[in-house]
């Protein structure tokens, strides 16, 4: 069995898609105010969808600014989270609380207190459904078809680690329970971050005459 070998096997089947703050700013900006909650909590604080659609009015502690991820729900199904260190108590930033508020005091309360309730069924809605009808639509205005929920954890990532945050933190932050999960699976560098790196490493090896031949030549 060791000298068989499956093709394509290791191949990602669909590449990573990550959001520059430009292009999450649009989508925000062409969103109503329920789908605005949803997609802050998934990109500023890294939710998967499971999570936030399994979020109770309860798990929202004003006073101390923080959320409490204790449950998931994948189509009808409540659960607990996906792992033990996926159950955690998340910190707000202010400006990400504000929008909670106005989404939390606008919206009508269920019988079992969902966050984003389907006021029809009075159960939760549904990710793919939501993905479809909302996020595939907003998609479209930056570009990115088939935008899916996991872009904005992707790109949580990538905002983490471009914005230099230590990779055990980001660990935590990302609540996965081992750190290569963080490092191999989740996120990717922007081009900008990418340019600057390479700029970085290329004007320590150059030797300044060929450094200064290149900008003549560009001039």
């Amino acid at each position: 069995m060791l000298s068989v070998e499956i093709r394509g096997f290791r191949q990602r089947v669909r590449k990573k898609q990550v959001l520059t703050p430009e292009q999450f700013q649009t989508l925000l900006t062409n969103a109503d105010l329920r789908l605005q909650a949803m997609m802050t909590l998934a990109c500023c604080l890294g939710l998967r969808p499971s999570e936030f659609l399994g979020l109770q009015r309860p798990d929202l502690d004003v006073s101390r600014g923080v959320l409490m991820v204790s449950r998931s729900i994948t189509g009808s199904h409540i659960d607990a989270t996906k792992t033990p260190d996926s159950e955690d108590e998340i910190v707000l930033d202010p400006d990400v609380l504000a929008l909670l508020l106005r989404w939390k005091e606008e919206c009508d309360d269920s019988s079992e207190h969902w966050f984003f309730p389907n006021l029809d069924t009075g159960r939760p809605f549904h990710a793919d459904s939501l993905r479809d009808d909302h996020l595939h639509p907003a998609g479209q205005t930056i570009a990115i078809p088939n935008l899916g929920w996991y872009a904005f954890r992707h790109t949580y990532r990538s905002l983490l680690d471009d914005l230099g945050t230590p990779i055990g933190v980001q660990q935590k932050l990302m609540r996965h329970s081992d750190v290569r999960t963080t490092m191999n699976h989740y996120g990717s560098a922007y081009e900008t971050t990418k340019r600057r790196a390479n700029t970085l490493v290329a004007g320590k090896l150059l030797p300044e005459t060929m450094k200064a031949a290149s900008r003549a030549t560009i001039q």
